[in-house]
């Protein structure tokens, strides 16, 4: 990373590396500082730090994520930053499942960009890439192995617009995963979520208070939400896989909080109790709205879906009258959790529909 203004001391004075510690290990391989007069200065290990991660503060979110930052001595204009580090993840998200997602902001000056995977012969692994060359690694891949490799070389920065789309969809970037097609995420999602949204004595119990006197399947379901909105408060609890596995329904009643796997798990378990369908859908809301043709796991949220009146839901949102999402859920690709009778796995949530006098 080359230094070419004064601004960029001030915003690459030292680089956070994340991880979460439940999961990985991280190690920070080397770091140091070539000067504008070709000097090496070394990064001590008393400037390699490991801190929490404060992203959350002041916001509903819990996670077991560090920072390790390293501090760059003797940043100048013409300065050019070296670091490596290695993560080893010893618990993958879904096991046995590998995704990946790279991008390369065109709003970035990129002189020379080497990204390869280092894989087992035999897996079979899915890669779309846009912008990119292939690019073939010095290395040998050791045995019963193959390297795959992408480059990038000289791309200046593009001056940012007004109103422009998000930037990566015009950005180089390179999406890989194992998964043989989004049914298979769905899936993944499931084989762990299925347990939770049990039809528990609990639930059970309350869906019948929240729906006493009130006939009519639709207005059942109308009642369940609003309860679920506006009782069960967004907290966002990431502990380990728990960015992937929801707390059961029984845990989300106790706690009356929960972050949006919850909520999806606890209005899947209480719409079963009154016998209407309801299935999680897995959702990238509010990021770019071009999902790659590799199953890569780009999802953030997941709301849920009524097959019955092909209705999607966001009890997160709190104050969303029934059956209308906010404007992060619209127009967007989802991903049932699992099959429906008669439903394709990937459907799409209604788009912004204009007022009358446009």
């Amino acid at each position: 990373m080359r230094i070419n203004t004064v601004a960029g001391i001030n915003e690459w004075s030292s680089v956070r590396l994340p991880y979460s510690v439940s999961r990985q290990k991280l190690d920070v391989l080397s770091a140091w500082v070539s000067t504008p007069d070709g000097k090496r200065i070394e990064v001590g290990k008393n400037q390699i730090f490991t801190k929490l991660d404060n992203a959350g503060v002041g916001a509903p979110m819990f996670s077991d994520t560090e920072l390790r930052i390293i501090v760059f001595p003797q940043l100048a204009v013409g300065a050019t930053l070296h670091y490596s580090y290695r993560i080893d993840t010893h618990e993958a998200l879904f096991p046995d499942q590998f995704s990946d997602i790279e991008s390369y902001s065109r709003y970035g000056d990129w002189g020379k960009v080497r990204l390869s995977y280092d894989i087992p012969a035999d897996l079979p692994f899915h890669v779309e890439s846009h912008g990119m060359q292939p690019w073939t690694p010095a290395a040998p891949a050791g045995s019963g192995r193959k390297l795959i490799g992408f480059a990038l070389n000289n791309v200046p920065p593009m001056t940012p617009e007004t109103i422009a789309p998000n930037p990566y969809v015009f950005s180089p970037r390179v999406m890989v995963s194992t998964f043989p097609d989004y049914a298979a995420i769905g899936d993944a999602y499931w084989a762990r979520a299925r347990a939770k949204a049990a039809v528990t004595p609990e639930v059970r119990k309350l869906a019948d208070e929240i729906t006493h006197g009130i006939s009519g399947k639709r207005a059942q379901a109308v009642a369940i939400y609003d309860w679920v909105s506006k009782h069960i408060r967004y907290v966002a609890v990431y502990f380990g896989v728990g960015g992937v596995v929801p707390h059961d329904a029984d845990t989300v009643i106790a706690n009356r909080y929960g972050d949006c796997k919850d909520h999806a798990t606890l209005l899947e378990a209480l719409l079963a109790a009154k016998r209407i369908d309801a299935v999680g859908a897995l959702i990238n809301a509010g990021g770019p709205n071009r999902p790659p043709q590799v199953a890569a796991n780009h999802f953030n949220h997941i709301i849920t879906y009524l097959p019955q009146w092909h209705l999607f839901v966001d009890s997160t949102v709190g104050e969303a009258p029934f059956g209308e999402l906010p404007g992060s859920d619209l127009g967007r690709q989802i991903v049932l959790v699992r099959a429906v009778r008669g439903e394709p796995r990937v459907l799409h949530t209604p788009g912004l529909v204009p007022p009358p006098w446009v």
